[in-house]
């Protein structure tokens, strides 16, 4: 059982430290994507949603 694998060698930590830098990670990729770079505009709201109205 993999579950069981990674409990014996990790323990949950007793500060409930959070580390968003995972999504900091996909934001600046999306920002930076040439190919995502309108959809993700039009998602945010940005200039690409405003040329719609």
């Amino acid at each position: 059982d993999l579950c069981a694998l990674i409990r014996r060698y990790f323990k949950e930590s007793e500060n409930k430290f959070i580390n968003h830098a995972w999504q900091t990670l996909i934001r600046t990729l999306l920002n930076n994507s040439r190919t995502e770079q309108p959809n993700y505009d039009f998602k945010q709201g940005g200039d690409a949603a405003n040329l719609l109205i």
